[in-house]
């Protein structure tokens, strides 16, 4: 038995961060120090230039590279194939950046994105005699225990890590829409917010004095909405930098305004 006196907690900051499209999610991640950002979207440009626009003296990111190398997999009769390379690209480059001393923050953008390359990998290792084209019962288990090593290692590097997510609304007949969960495929999505420390969720918002469009964050568990939160932070604001930065107990002292 280790006695308690040896207890070291992970100080290792892991965050899903969800949301609709145009919420302010790839936004709100490159306010971190130190960004990596793994670009499985490719759609750096609208956060980038609102940055440089409304953010005084934002210094970039570190890096950042794309996983796909152009092939679609799609085959001159139209039918896909698995691509296993994007998944071996998505582990290559993540080493790498773990080891980069100058890196403090990865982001996968988007989470959404990312399963696909892991099913890809999946279904291309599938034995011959099995159905190649899609995700069957038993490939839900590799696919959990390789998104579980994922996030493991990554927070083993004790960076942080961010990973942002499309939502899906779910709904009934009776009562249309009864909640959000990750946009991922299989049934890993109820309880995806496990492997995180924090769960929050970019949202927009009409401000009433000004009569402009908000991107607020929410970080607290509603009924359709399954968050969580470590820190000390509102359930719901508008997202500002030194607010979350003093919450984590960074020192860093970058400037953002609000998201608007």
């Amino acid at each position: 038995m280790t006695p308690y006196a040896s207890f070291v907690p992970n100080s290792a900051f892991a965050l899903l961060l969800q949301g609709p499209p145009g919420s302010g999610k790839t936004t709100t991640a490159l306010n971190w120090p130190g960004a990596y950002i793994l670009d499985c979207d490719q759609n750096l440009d609208g956060p980038v230039e609102w940055h440089k626009k409304h953010t005084p003296n934002w210094p970039g990111f570190v890096g950042f590279d794309t996983v796909e190398s152009g092939d679609t997999g799609f085959g001159p009769t139209g039918r896909y194939a698995a691509q296993p390379q994007n998944w071996l690209r998505v582990i290559e480059l993540t080493k790498v950046a773990l080891r980069e001393p100058t890196v403090k923050t990865l982001v996968v953008d988007s989470l959404t994105k990312f399963t696909d390359y892991l099913c890809d990998f999946i279904i291309f290792g599938k034995p011959s005699t099995e159905d190649k084209n899609k995700m069957t019962i038993g490939d839900w288990i590799p696919f959990k225990t390789l998104m579980a090593r994922y996030v493991a290692m990554c927070r083993s590097a004790h960076k942080t890590v961010i990973f942002c997510c499309h939502e899906k609304a779910l709904a009934d007949e009776v009562t249309d829409v009864v909640g959000y969960v990750p946009n991922i495929p299989g049934q890993l999505a109820g309880n995806l917010g496990s492997y995180f420390t924090d769960v929050w969720r970019c949202e927009t918002a009409l401000d009433a004095k000004s009569g402009k469009y908000v991107n607020n964050i929410r970080t607290r568990k509603t009924p359709r909405l399954e968050l969580k939160c470590s820190k000390e932070l509102p359930d719901v604001f508008p997202f500002s930098w030194p607010l979350v930065a003093t919450a984590l107990g960074l020192t860093d002292n970058k400037t953002t305004v609000v998201a608007k």
